[in-house]
């Protein structure tokens, strides 16, 4: 059985006041759910993470993308791998994950580990208030993860994912420090 590869990626969306005009909030509203993973990856890869950010600043027309590829050099086949707001933890023999919400995210089952196997993804969605000391601002953000048998495809996270988890709250009644 070859190796499973770890599929990690995290969507942000950031807008302050200005943000809730009606054609923001429409673009805004129009933002992915998932993104498509990059196509150019090296062999021999373990893990790839992937981060999405749009901002209110540029009225959300341009995704500002990072990757980050994981290979057997650069990542100890058990140590977890840092994605904003879930903990993923690989098992000694790489056939799952173990998904752990950080309390912060506010989803209610966070300390309970949730088994993800090959071939099967998830998402976890949460808003936060960021005090900035300029003023408030609000963050949605998407997680998703995936574990695949085999190479990773763009379009791995266009289908429902096999385990969801949401907690939107009231953006008002929490807030966290960036």
């Amino acid at each position: 059985m070859t190796r499973p590869v770890i599929a990690l990626q995290r969507l942000a969306y950031e807008w302050g006041p200005d943000g809730c005009s009606a054609a923001l909030l429409a673009a805004r509203r129009a933002l992915p759910r998932h993104y498509p993973l990059p196509t150019l990856l090296p062999s021999g890869l373990m893990a790839v993470a992937q981060s999405v950010q749009w901002t209110d600043q540029d009225a959300f027309t341009h995704p500002h993308d990072t990757v980050q590829v994981y290979d057997a050099a650069t990542a100890t086949e058990t140590a977890p791998l840092h994605v904003p707001g879930v903990h993923v933890t690989p098992d000694p023999h790489g056939r799952t994950l173990a998904l752990r919400p950080a309390p912060t995210t506010g989803i209610p089952t966070a300390g309970r580990p949730f088994p993800l196997r090959p071939g099967q993804t998830a998402r976890f969605e949460w808003n936060e208030r960021l005090d900035t000391g300029t003023g408030p601002r609000y963050r949605h953000t998407i997680v998703n993860i995936g574990l695949c048998a085999r190479a990773l495809t763009p379009d791995l996270f266009t289908r429902l994912p096999d385990l969801y988890r949401s907690h939107m709250i009231q953006l008002r009644d929490r807030t966290r420090t960036p």
